[in-house]
């Protein structure tokens, strides 16, 4: 069935945000002002995003749902609260990675490289951050597959050292905390001798945007990119942009084991079925 109303719920983080893409188009976009009260609030701000956007639940098609990494109390409101709507209403949910939802994909598109090696950082708990790899396969301007590695915590004084040590040329990097960010250009900048520096990703890139940033002594281009933390709005784009395999329906029995257990939702499942993508 052809997707017609999407909303997507982000609740991972310490501020709530609901985006929703009705068919004829329109994007509405709900921002929680107020920190730390989602159990309280989520409720309220899908209601409004529903009444602005002139929808009833039953009209939903999709629920984009984030599946962390972040708050652990965060992402069990979300899908607490995602399998209270979809209990009595036959709705297709779909949850996606935070750190793939990091990844701004319209400037990828301006990169002349079929595959590309893209890290997407997203800041954690105190001193520590959640780091993904993904190898990124471009056909123009369609993804065609993406494979993740498996996502990680580490300190941030370490992370310029775990990238050198995995011995691939890092195409992009989209980093939440611009700190890290100064710290891998001086890193590089240590190492090949060459100026290296930051972008934010432009809405729509140009050539000329993208290839700003100087060679790191190789062949193509490290691109660094300083991100916001992912909202709704960036899970929903995601969602749009990437291919089925990065994103997995929800089933309730699923969704139950992790509202219970605290069990880690992996990233690398199918949509179809769970599956693990191959």
């Amino acid at each position: 069935m052809e997707d017609k109303n999407i909303i997507a719920i982000q609740s991972c983080f310490s501020s709530l945000s609901i985006s929703s893409l009705i068919k004829n188009g329109e994007m509405l976009h709900y921002a929680s002002q107020n920190k730390h009260s989602q159990s309280d609030e989520i409720k309220l701000a899908f209601e409004n995003i529903l009444q602005n956007s002139g929808l009833k639940l039953e009209q939903i098609s999709t629920i984009v749902c984030a599946s962390g990494p972040g708050s652990f109390t965060g992402v069990r409101i979300g899908l607490s609260f995602v399998l209270g709507l979809t209990a009595f209403v036959p709705i297709k949910v779909v949850y996606i990675n935070n750190l793939l939802a990091n990844i701004n994909f319209n400037v990828l598109f301006g990169i002349n490289k079929p595959s590309l090696n893209v890290v997407s950082i997203v800041d954690g708990l105190k001193n520590e951050v959640y780091l993904q790899q993904f190898t990124i396969d471009k056909d123009g301007d369609i993804f065609t597959e993406i494979t993740p590695a498996e996502p990680i915590n580490i300190a941030t004084n370490q992370i310029a050292a775990y990238l050198t040590a995995q011995n691939v040329e890092i195409d992009a990097v989209f980093c939440t905390n611009d700190s890290i960010l100064q710290q891998l250009c001086s890193f590089n900048n240590q190492q090949q001798g060459v100026k290296s520096t930051i972008s934010t990703p432009p809405t729509q890139p140009s050539m000329q945007e993208l290839l700003m940033e100087e060679s790191l002594g190789r062949e193509t281009l490290m691109h660094k990119f300083l991100t916001k933390i992912p909202t709704a709005a960036e899970l929903l784009n995601c969602y749009l942009k990437t291919p089925p395999p990065q994103q997995t329906t929800c089933n309730i029995t699923y969704i139950r084991n992790f509202i219970s257990t605290g069990s880690p939702i992996s990233p690398r499942h199918s949509r179809e079925g769970g599956n693990p993508v191959k």
